[in-house]
């Protein structure tokens, strides 16, 4: 698990960092950097990485365009629960999955 305070901050740490990076769970409002753009600037740097953006605030979560069609996206507050199947459907769908294999046939699909 790699920790940070802001968008600018993850893009720095995962840019540094060599090995995998399974998902990233952003806040939609953070510092220095907002989640929505700190997804856009990792998925530069780790096309495919699979996204889960938070929000506690009404009317945070953006319009969907194409380029976060597959983005999960959470309402706080939520259960622990939550968050592991929207990690879980955000692996699932990953084309590149960690265990080199392809998503399984049913596996949900992404959320709006």
């Amino acid at each position: 698990v790699l920790t940070v305070s802001d968008g600018e901050e993850a893009c720095t740490v995962a840019a540094a960092h060599h090995g995998p990076i399974d998902v990233a769970v952003l806040d939609v409002v953070m510092p220095r950097l907002g989640g929505p753009e700190a997804a856009r600037r990792l998925l530069a740097l780790r096309p495919g990485l699979p996204i889960v953006l938070c929000s506690g605030h009404p009317g945070a979560i953006p319009h969907q365009t194409e380029i976060d069609l597959a983005w999960r996206w959470l309402t706080k507050p939520y259960p622990a629960a939550e968050l592991i199947r929207a990690i879980l459907a955000s692996q699932a769908e990953r084309p590149d999955r960690p265990d080199g294999t392809a998503a399984p046939a049913g596996a949900p699909g992404p959320q709006g």
